[in-house]
């Protein structure tokens, strides 16, 4: 009743012209829950405060026309709103107006625009602004020359307002001595301030920094728990990491379930060391799964698919020996190839092979010696042994 009397009184005093007013009642409708919110009465509301130099209204009704809310979306409009605020000072549409810029929404695209708007509400103290200002000087764009200690002068900023991008990135600066004297102790510091503001990145390089002692006490348990906040948030990396826990019980009791669970987890959502850490318990038929080299080779081409030079070298033996599918030297041999062309020795023995046997490819003990020497070169006693072979041949 009494926030009831509140509004009501409120917007009495904004039907009579009283800017703050308006404003205040446009923000009960955009910021209210479930039916008493209204973007369309906001929109009114702001757009009338707006109207009368209102900076705060010009920049939340610059948002609505920016995202659709209550009207139809027009990023023309949006700048529109977004510049008269910033010109009064106003830190969040100064940040909005420097977006547009340097995206080129609603105007033309200009890095000169976008760095000075960016600039201004970076030292107006806007935290959104100074992570973003980091990053220009970090990565030298937007007209700014590269700047290690810059980009951390920024992100310390906007890390002591508690930006957790902010945190992270002054953690991995601090971790590699980036613009700043290292200092794993610092790097732990600022990760776990992170962490703790929820980003999942930041709860899964602590819980390594745990496990590690790393900058902090090594505590492997409480590492698992961070390791599970990240997973939970659906981070794949810290879920795979978490599987591999369970798969070994080291740290966890053992769970089978639990392992195969959070490895699928991360494979499906695209993380190769899942994919490939999957398929072999499907290869071998391990954590409770039936063996399926169907299943298996699914997994591998999966991780082998995103560069995993070992996952390519057995989805090539797969094809080479028809586990799981129909055999086929051609592309046990392209399979073989992209992996040792990555280096890996292995395969490069494999590739040799086919080149010594024509599997797949025209014989060519020329190229048979090449790659057996690279991997004998990488101390592969295998491929020594195959390029010395070859060489008594030809004698």
């Amino acid at each position: 009743m009494e926030e009831q009397a509140k509004l009501e009184d409120l917007l009495e005093q904004a039907k009579q012209g009283d800017a703050t007013a308006q404003f205040r009642v446009g923000l009960y409708y955009y910021q209210a829950e479930g039916d008493e919110q209204s973007f369309t009465e906001a929109v009114k509301w702001f757009q009338a405060a707006a109207e009368q130099g209102f900076a705060d209204a010009q920049d939340l009704l610059g948002d609505c026309y920016s995202e659709g809310h209550g009207v139809r979306r027009s990023p023309k409009t949006a700048v529109k709103w977004y510049r008269l605020a910033a010109e009064q000072g106003n830190s969040f549409a100064q940040n909005s107006l420097a977006v547009a810029y340097s995206k080129g929404a609603g105007v033309a695209q200009s890095e000169e625009e976008a760095l000075k708007w960016t600039r201004r509400s970076a030292e107006q103290g806007n935290p959104v602004a100074q992570f973003n200002l980091a990053q220009r000087y970090r990565l030298g764009v937007g007209g700014l020359r590269q700047s290690n200690r810059e980009a951390v002068k920024w992100y310390r900023r906007a890390a002591e307002q508690d930006d957790a991008d902010a945190q992270f990135l002054l953690g991995l600066c601090y971790e590699a001595g980036r613009g700043v004297r290292k200092s794993e102790a610092s790097a732990a510091k600022w990760i776990l301030a992170a962490a703790e503001n929820g980003n999942p990145h930041a709860q899964f390089l602590f819980g390594r920094f745990l496990e590690d002692g790393k900058g902090v006490r090594k505590d492997p348990a409480e590492a698992i728990l961070w390791y599970r906040k990240a997973a939970e948030q659906g981070f794949p990396p810290a879920a795979n990491v978490l599987a591999i826990h369970y798969s070994t019980g080291q740290y966890v009791e053992q769970s089978s379930a639990e392992a195969v669970r959070w490895f699928r987890f991360a494979a499906e959502r695209g993380e190769a060391d899942a994919q490939f850490n999957l398929a072999q318990r499907y290869q071998h038929g391990a954590d409770g799964l039936e063996q399926s080299d169907k299943e298996a080779l699914k997994w591998f081409r999966r991780a082998a698919e995103q560069g995993d030079a070992d996952a390519q070298r057995i989805v090539g033996l797969m094809y080479e020996h028809g586990r799981g599918v129909k055999a086929s030297d051609v592309e046990a041999v392209d399979w073989y190839r992209r992996a040792a062309e990555q280096g890996n020795a292995d395969a490069q023995v494999c590739l040799g092979n086919m080149y010594a046997w024509g599997h797949g490819v025209l014989p060519s003990p020329k190229e048979a010696a090449k790659w057996y020497r690279r991997a004998a070169e990488q101390g592969n006693e295998e491929a020594a042994e195959a390029l010395r072979r070859l060489e008594e041949d030809a004698d």
